[in-house]
């Protein structure tokens, strides 16, 4: 019997695996596509701190960029750049986002020609916009405090100002970094080397305790057809 195009399709389709991965199997298959998402150059995580990065997708912060730190700064030679990791929520408000755009896009378009009254009506409207689109984000770094809550409570920093906390937190994306970070730049360039090689260490640290917890859950297992959309993870 003469076999059909559609046939044809149907033999040479790769079957869909819907068995459950093991948390293990999850952080494996997270690492070989963000991996090649940064080879592809479509996102900017160091080697040095690309384990973490991963591991905080597990926890609902989507790994946006990461560096390692370098002992001399693009913008200055002659100073040390620390690492850092900034993320993203996994779940956003789309609804609250779309509406705080067309809120902006209608304060601008008025310009000049805006009443002060009408102004101020607009402008807390788009408050109301801004507060329900940060949100998610406000809600996943209060998550990420009670992990380093846990973490501290078995792990003693070097120092204070070595601690990892979350900093710039805005819309829709904040970042993981030492407490001391910026003031460290007063140091003298021995202290900064010092103090950049205890802040690296602190993410590994950090990094390891994440992981060993993900690997201890029976929890948050997917399909693999399920697992990564466009570089992110599917609720």
């Amino acid at each position: 019997m003469r076999q059909t195009k559609k046939d044809t399709q149907e033999t040479v389709q790769a079957p869909v695996l819907t068995r459950h991965l093991s948390c293990q199997e999850q952080l494996d298959f997270a690492r070989e596509q963000f991996g090649k998402l940064v080879d592809a150059g479509a996102l900017s995580i160091e080697k040095e701190v690309f384990d973490l990065a991963i591991v905080l997708g597990f926890y609902g912060a989507m790994p946006a960029a990461a560096c390692s730190g370098h002992e001399q700064s693009e913008d200055d030679p002659k100073t040390v750049e620390f690492p850092w990791v900034r993320f993203e929520p996994a779940k956003i408000n789309k609804s609250a986002q779309k509406k705080l755009e067309q809120a902006l896009d209608k304060i601008e378009a008025l310009g000049d020609d805006i009443f002060a009254a009408e102004y101020a009506l607009l402008r807390q409207k788009w408050r109301q916009h801004y507060l329900r689109a940060r949100e998610p984000n406000l809600k996943l770094c209060r998550y990420l405090y009670q992990l380093l809550d846990d973490f501290y409570r078995i792990h003693h920093a070097p120092s204070y100002e070595v601690q990892l906390t979350i900093q710039d937190i805005d819309l829709d994306g904040s970042v993981l970094q030492s407490m001391g970070q910026e003031v460290f730049g007063a140091m003298s360039r021995r202290e900064q080397l010092r103090m950049l090689k205890l802040c690296r260490e602190e993410l590994r640290e950090f990094g390891n305790f994440l992981q060993e917890r993900f690997l201890a859950s029976d929890a948050g297992r997917q399909q693999l057809n399920k697992y990564v959309v466009k570089g992110h993870f599917e609720a």
